[in-house]
């Protein structure tokens, strides 16, 4: 990222990701109807997000349908980030210097982020938040938001970058230029082959963007899977891949 145009990666936004990554997650546990509804409701209050309804933006698990309950098409790859939007998340109250530093001690700023989230919902939506993820699904969750909104910001520059450059190459076409080798001189060529050229290089191959912003939620749960868990109650589907632990993430 270019300085002037990382607003994508900046701090505001990682926290802003983080937020709707615990947004989101509540809103699952409404979807699969684990949660009240009200949940939910206090949840988007509090923090913002976009999303039609109130269980909009939430994590969406590929194979089973709104009610959570037909897991017969899972997909072992995890949990779509597609519906989770960070736009409009309201981060405001929360010191992002201050979170930095208190994340030193856990190495992780959901350690320190959590209580604060918690402390601005209703008392009785407060175990709906963070309810049965580690603060490491929270993380990789929000780090592939990160990623999923540069690359497409990325995407759309390089776009902008090929179509002046098929404009050049197409305007100077009977433009003479020298060409060189080692820095030299060489047989003369034109301005619009050396941009086709250059156009040739950066264009991307087929399906490479469509892949990177296929982006996954990570949602691994504590090493011994807790009660609270919407896996562990049949209403998320059991991943088909050994599940990850903290253990092997350390």
């Amino acid at each position: 990222m270019t300085v002037g145009h990382d607003a994508a990666v900046a701090d505001a936004a990682v926290l802003a990701a983080l937020i709707a990554a615990e947004v989101a997650l509540t809103r699952a546990w409404v979807r699969v109807g684990t949660a009240p509804d009200a949940a939910a409701d206090a949840v988007s209050a509090a923090f913002g997000g976009t999303g039609v309804g109130r269980h909009g933006a939430g994590i969406e698990i590929a194979g089973y349908d709104a009610a959570g309950m037909d897991t017969s098409g899972h997909d072992a790859a995890g949990m779509d980030t597609s519906g989770i939007d960070t736009a409009g998340i309201d981060t405001a109250g929360i010191d992002i210097g201050a979170l930095a530093a208190a994340s030193v001690a856990g190495g992780n700023p959901v350690i320190p982020l959590v209580p604060q989230l918690k402390a601005r919902v209703p008392a009785e939506a407060r175990t709906w938040v963070h309810r049965g993820a580690t603060s490491q699904d929270i993380l990789d969750t929000a780090l592939m938001l990160i990623a999923r909104d540069a690359v497409a910001q990325i995407g759309s520059a390089l776009a902008e970058a090929q179509s002046a450059l098929a404009a050049l190459a197409a305007a100077g076409r009977d433009q003479t230029a020298a060409a060189r080798t080692l820095t030299q001189h060489a047989v003369p060529t034109t301005v619009g082959l050396r941009a086709a050229t250059w156009l040739a290089r950066r264009a991307p191959r087929r399906g490479t963007h469509r892949r990177a912003r296929t982006a996954r939620a990570s949602w691994a749960g504590p090493p011994a899977r807790s009660p609270r868990s919407p896996r562990s109650a049949g209403r998320m589907p059991q991943p088909a891949c050994p599940r990850r632990s903290h253990a092997s993430w350390d």
